[in-house]
């Protein structure tokens, strides 16, 4: 048995040193370059294209035994413009030397430098990727005369080491006209097998254009292949984008382990881990019929997250978000061809948008064919607000409809934080107040520009800040009478404001306001300029009749005082009106001379019907009518 595996040792130390021997003499006598024509002929028999190596070729040692190629070249078919289909700085094919001796080719490793791809989809639809396909039964003549079957293969081929530094990809297409670039494009395995998972790793930067936008991709994993099962999994999946489009931005981490079954044509992706910008999303996903029409779905839960930073990381406009803290929950969704579906939950602790103020907010999501549907409650102002928004996602413009409900909301901190707090003009109260508009745009100003629509609201046991309608009327009593002007109390106390409004393309009009105060009724008519923040209104305003004014002569019962208020939202121009106000009480006090004038004609027709007799007081009568 010893002297057996003595003389087994013998024999392979025999064989290695023969091998050696053989790689040496080799190397050190046979020159590459004399493969070139063979290289050139048989690709050129495989694809119908020039292979052209104008870079040296020789043998190498390290990294691997095996052959060193320069620069060299593919061209593209006749019906391309374009000279090259891919161009290589320089390739390394290390080859191991014992399974050559068994008819099985085995790299220890293949290297790519400086490799450039171009993929071109012509304007005519043709593209430069496919080759000529042989005929599974043809059979080709051999150089010695004998025939091989060309469904026979001579040599096994296994790979175990793949190393491309420094590649270009770039993707052209003429009909649509559009360009992809991919950049330093890095590609590392190594330990490459059947048996046992093996690290890859990667990475590339892209660009397009039309539209423009760039950014980064890398990828690390541990790769099984189970080609039998045809099962592939990667394991410790590791994937990283940042994505930039104009001002948008998009930073991407996902994690986990994906296994792809081709014979049950199914993807799962388990242990997911993901994050974009600030936001933390754990679950699972999968996908089913791979090869057909996929179908993919999942679902995720959201760790709470600022909502603010996350739209500042990814490059929208925030102007109109104060505030978005602690917002969490979670989504299901599902996608097949072009129809996308997601229901979502989500909480919010405390919002401020468009500088309203909300707590305990919640929405339920919905997304289907382009629309997106937001129910949405919530606490605000001591009240609480309900209501539903339509977003339409399907044109260049989102179209949004709304519908809301404000109950029991105080509505002077609602109005300060709308307008600011140097409000010349607000109001107090519990309000009550309905909503439903429409609108259009991508901004603030299209949104208000577009905005149609109507309201209605009530405030009930409230004030009008900024207004002292009981100071306008004293005053204009006192003009009147010519008594000393009475004190301003810059607020005028209401039981209940009533009112609707009609909003189109942006300017709203009230036209039937109605405020109910103890000592008059008030009537209001006017324009809101939402765009421009600009008003134009009018209220006429009407005392209240007393019993020391039902004999006086000069009182203001039953005239309406008209106070107008025009220029910005934020310090209108109040006044009374004096000139109209001067018109109504002329045409009191004519209706009142009228009228006592009207009192002695009947009194002195009655008087002579007394005394004369219908005939007397009919020509009396038409003596005054200048009968």
């Amino acid at each position: 048995m010893f002297k057996l595996l003595k003389y087994i040792a013998i024999t392979l130390a025999s064989l290695i040193v023969l091998t050696l021997i053989v790689l040496g003499l080799l190397i050190a006598f046979v020159s590459p370059e004399r493969l070139k024509p063979v290289i050139t002929s048989q690709v050129f028999k495989a694809t119908g294209r020039q292979l052209i190596i104008d870079g040296k070729m020789s043998w190498t040692v390290y990294p691997y035994l095996g052959i060193k190629v320069g620069h060299m070249q593919l061209g593209n078919p006749a019906n391309f413009t374009q000279k090259d289909f891919v161009e290589l700085d320089g390739a390394t094919v290390g080859v191991r030397a014992l399974p050559l001796m068994h008819g099985q080719i085995e790299s220890s490793g293949v290297i790519l430098t400086g490799m450039n791809l171009t993929l071109i989809k012509n304007a005519r639809g043709e593209v430069n990727w496919t080759f000529p396909q042989k005929n599974p039964t043809q059979t080709e003549q051999s150089t010695d005369g004998t025939v091989s079957s060309g469904n026979k293969a001579n040599f096994g081929v296994a790979i175990s080491a793949v190393d491309i530094s420094n590649a270009k990809v770039t993707y052209m297409d003429e009909q649509a006209h559009q360009s992809y670039d991919v950049t330093n494009l890095e590609l590392h395995a190594k330990n490459i097998n059947l048996l046992e998972p093996f690290p890859l790793k990667g990475s590339l930067d892209f660009a397009a254009k039309n539209p423009a936008s760039s950014g980064h991709i890398a990828l690390t994993s541990d790769v099984a292949l189970n080609v039998d099962a045809q099962i592939y999994s990667f394991r410790n999946l590791d994937f990283k984008l940042q994505a930039q489009q104009q001002v948008k931005k998009v930073n991407l981490e996902l994690e986990g382990n994906l296994i792809a079954n081709l014979n049950d044509q199914t993807l799962q992706w388990t242990d997911f881990q993901g994050k974009v910008a600030n936001v933390s999303l754990a679950g699972k996903l999968s996908v089913a019929h791979l090869n057909s029409n996929p179908v993919t779905t999942g679902h995720m839960t959201i760790q709470p997250f600022d909502l603010k930073e996350t739209l500042q990381e990814l490059g929208e406009n925030t102007d109109s978000l104060q505030i978005a803290k602690d917002a969490r929950g979670s989504l299901d969704f599902s996608a097949a061809g072009k129809t996308t579906k997601v229901q979502a939950n989500l909480t919010i602790d405390t919002l401020q948008a468009a500088k309203l103020k909300l707590t305990q907010v919640n929405m339920q999501a919905d997304f289907e064919n382009g629309v997106l549907s937001l129910p949405l409650t919530a606490s605000l102002y001591q009240g609480a607000l309900s209501g539903q928004a339509h977003i339409d996602l399907n044109s260049s413009v989102p179209h949004i409809a709304i519908h809301g409900k404000l109950t029991n909301v105080q509505v002077e901190p609602m109005l300060k934080d709308l307008g600011g707090a140097n409000q010349k003009i607000s109001a107090q109260g519990a309000g009550n107040i309905v909503l439903d508009i429409t609108t259009s745009g991508s901004g603030p100003d299209a949104v208000l520009q577009n905005m149609n629509g109507t309201s209605q609201f009530s405030i009930t046991n409230g004030a009008i800040t900024g207004l002292d309608m009981g100071y306008l009327v004293d005053s204009a009593y006192a003009l009147v009478k010519k008594q000393s002007m009475p004190k301003n109390n810059n607020q005028t106390n209401f039981g209940n404001m009533t009112g609707t409004i009609d909003i189109h393309n942006g300017i709203a009009t009230n036209n039937d306001l109605l405020v109910d105060s103890p000592r008059f009724t008030t009537h209001g008519s006017g324009t809101i300029n939402l765009v421009k923040q600009d008003i134009n209104y009018i209220f006429q305003v009407t005392v209240k009749q007393r019993g020391d004014q039902k004999d006086d002569t000069q009182n203001l019962y039953g005239i309406a005082l008209p106070i107008t208020i025009t220029g910005s939202l934020e310090n209108p121009n109040i006044r009374l009106d004096s000139s109209a106000l001067a018109k109504e009480i002329a045409q009191q006090q004519m209706q009142r001379v009228t009228n006592q004038v009207q009192e002695k004609i009947k009194d002195k027709i009655q008087d002579q019907l007394k005394q004369e007799g219908p005939v007397k007081a009919n020509q009396l009568l038409n003596n005054l009518l200048g009968h």
